[in-house]
């Protein structure tokens, strides 16, 4: 039936599985989301359920920014819970890919509610790997000379560094047989941050 829930403050464990809501639902999280604090859960791994139904409620009453911070919350409480699962080798496999949800999941994704994360990593792929032309020297196929050029100049390993990373492969300049799997290892980095990158954008204006 009907239950308010106004002016409820839940002292012990709350269990919010399986919940439904067809009105307004306002939820305070246990940190005081919205009182300056960053992390909108205190207790890691506890509240999913809440976050869950307090996103579903702000979808359907159309406010997607709000609905996109819970889904956060949501997803970072579940990733957290994970951290306590299972035993043994089990626990070791769940841990793994809980660590790597963290990494790659939360912070550099955001769980597709944050670009800023995805444009930081570019930024860093980008300048890290044209530091690393510049200093081993990226080779100039437009020379003249019957052996290709090599050049450590920053405004070239720049470039370099933004052709390998869009994969475009224009073909003026090429690695040295040294930096082969380096220069492939950024193509496949920034395919990867590129298509987060849409995934994310397309999450916030199609909803």
């Amino acid at each position: 039936g009907d239950a308010d829930f106004s002016k409820t403050t839940f002292h012990g464990e709350a269990n919010f599985e399986d919940a439904v809501s067809r009105g307004v639902f306002y939820i305070d999280s246990p940190s005081g989301w919205g009182k300056g604090k960053r992390r909108p859960f205190a207790l890691l791994g506890e509240g999913a359920g809440a976050f869950r139904l307090a996103k579903q409620s702000a979808a359907n009453r159309g406010d997607y920014r709000i609905a996109g911070k819970f889904h956060y919350a949501e997803q970072s409480a579940t990733c957290w819970y994970r951290f306590r699962q299972g035993e043994g080798l089990r626990r070791i496999w769940k841990v793994f890919w809980a660590a790597a949800e963290l990494i790659f999941g939360k912070l550099l994704f955001g769980y597709g509610e944050r670009v800023r994360g995805i444009l930081i990593a570019a930024v860093l792929v980008i300048f890290g790997f044209a530091g690393f032309y510049k200093y081993l020297g990226i080779m100039d196929n437009s020379s003249t000379a019957t052996q290709p050029a090599v050049v450590h100049d920053w405004l070239s390993s720049f470039y370099f560094s933004m052709v390998t990373f869009t994969t475009l492969g224009y073909g003026d300049l090429r690695p040295c047989p040294d930096l082969r799997i380096w220069a492939a290892s950024e193509a496949v980095a920034g395919a990867f941050l590129m298509a987060l990158f849409v995934v994310a954008m397309a999450r916030k204006f199609t909803r």
